[in-house]
């Protein structure tokens, strides 16, 4: 593709060919001023969090099934949840719920942190683990 591919760099979210500098971003892909594929305008005019917490009081969803919706990686997704589950509590009036990942192999599901994605069960070792799964409903 490159003719010289060991002078490619990734830079962030920017790649760079050395040569002639020619850095590829969203705006030299989609046009100027474009959205992510996927994402509505009025998406654009919401924050990631707020798109997360609307995606969870539709439906229980993955870290994974968040970050493909909202467009953020899955390790952001993560960080995201930690803030809306605090901004959910203290709202009072819906509550953040967490199904806890479960491992595959064993069953075991009494992980120390369920807003975190483990890597490994401690029980069997086995790395089959199940996402955790989260949802925000109506407190009443």
């Amino acid at each position: 593709m490159f003719p010289n591919a060991d002078r490619i760099y990734t830079v962030g979210c920017k790649s760079v060919y050395r040569d002639d500098l020619e850095i590829v971003t969203a705006d030299s892909i989609y046009g100027p001023g474009s959205l992510h594929p996927g994402m509505s305008e009025s998406d654009a005019d919401s924050t990631t969090r707020e798109r997360i917490a609307d995606a969870l009081r539709a439906d229980p969803h993955s870290a994974s099934e968040l970050s493909a919706t909202v467009g953020v990686s899955r390790s952001a997704v993560y960080r995201h949840l930690d803030h809306v589950a605090r901004s959910v509590e203290s709202e009072g009036d819906e509550r953040f719920l967490v199904a806890p990942p479960e491992c595959r192999a064993c069953g075991f599901d009494g992980f120390d942190d369920p807003l975190n994605d483990p890597s490994r069960c401690p029980e069997c070792r086995s790395e089959r683990i199940a996402e955790p799964r989260f949802v925000i409903e109506d407190g009443a």
